[in-house]
C-alpha cells in the first residue's frame, strides 16, 4: 500500500471530506492533513514528512504539540526527514483539523498511544517510534510513556511542563504570569497571539483582583472574560483522579 492511500484511507475513517495533501518539494514528501482516529473516536492531526530518496522503512520522531502553527509543523518534520527518520508532527486534539474541543493536558497519554499505534503499522515504519520536545511536548512524551506502547523506544525532552505545579498553581501559590496561557492555545485551532501578547490586559487584572480582596477563583470576572479551563483546574488543587 502506498503512504498516500493508508493516510487517504485514515481520512476516510474520520469521516472528513478532504484528502491528505502532497507538498511538491523535490526533497521530500509531505503530507500535512493527516487524521488519525482514536480509539474513542477523537480524531489528532498531524503533518508527516520523509526524504524521497531514503529507505523504503524507517523509524519515525514523533512530536505531540499544542502549539500549532502549520508552517513549523512542516519545518520541524522536514528536519527530522533529514535525520534519518519520518518526521512526524501530532497536534493535540481539538487543535487544527481535528474537530473535538481543546482540554489541554488531558488525553494526551491515551493519545499518544494511539497515535504510536498508528505509526507502526504505517507503511514508511519500521516499528521504532522516538518523541522528543520541550514545555508541552515535554509533558506530551511524558504522558505517552505513561501507557507504553511497544513500538515507544525512547523519548529526548527537556522543560517538560508539569499539570498543577505552575498552572494555575505551585505549593498553593497562585501564579498569574501565565494566566493568558488557556486562551493562547484553547481559542482557536492555531494559537490566538493577539490576547496573549496583551500585558497591559493582564497587569491590569493582577492589580484589580490584588486591590479587590476577592478569591482568587474570581479573577476571570475581573478579568471581564471567563476562563472555564482555569475554574475547570481549580476545582482539583491537589493530584487527585482528575
Amino acid at each position: 500500500m502506498s503512504l498516500c492511500l493508508s493516510l487517504c484511507t485514515v481520512a476516510v475513517l474520520a469521516q472528513q471530506p478532504q484528502p491528505p495533501s502532497t507538498h511538491a518539494e523535490s526533497e521530500y514528501q509531505i503530507w500535512d492533513k493527516v487524521l488519525i482516529p482514536m480509539r474513542d473516536g477523537g480524531i489528532v492531526s498531524a503533518t508527516v514528512a520523509k526524504k524521497k530518496d531514503s529507505p523504503a522503512r524507517l523509524p519515525a520522531l514523533l512530536t505531540v504539540d499544542i502549539y500549532t502553527d502549520p508552517a513549523s509543523e512542516i519545518a520541524r518534520a522536514k528536519d527530522a526527514a533529514d535525520h534519518g527518520y519520518v518526521g512526524v508532527i501530532a497536534d493535540t486534539r481539538g487543535k487544527r483539523l481535528s474537530p473535538d474541543p481543546i482540554v489541554p493536558y488531558e488525553h494526551e497519554a491515551s493519545d499518544g498511544y494511539d497515535i504510536i499505534d498508528w505509526i507502526a503499522k504505517q507503511p514508511w515504519s519500521d516499528g521504532q517510534v522516538g518523541m522528543r520536545g520541550g514545555s508541552y511536548s515535554g509533558f506530551s512524551s511524558w504522558a505517552a510513556a505513561k501507557r507504553l506502547h511497544p513500538a515507544l523506544k525512547t523519548i529526548a525532552v527537556s522543560a517538560a511542563a508539569i499539570p498543577g505545579d505552575g498552572l494555575p498553581m505551585a505549593n498553593n501559590i497562585f501564579l498569574n504570569a501565565n494566566y493568558g496561557w488557556a486562551f493562547y492555545v484553547s481559542d482557536n485551532k492555531l494559537l490566538d497571539n493577539k490576547t496573549y501578547n496583551d500585558p497591559e490586559r493582564w497587569r491590569r487584572m493582577q492589580q484589580r483582583w490584588f486591590t479587590s480582596g476577592e478569591p482568587y477563583r474570581k479573577i476571570d470576572q475581573i478579568d471581564g472574560t471567563p476562563n472555564p479551563l482555569l475554574q475547570r483546574w481549580l476545582q482539583h488543587p491537589a493530584y487527585d483522579t482528575y
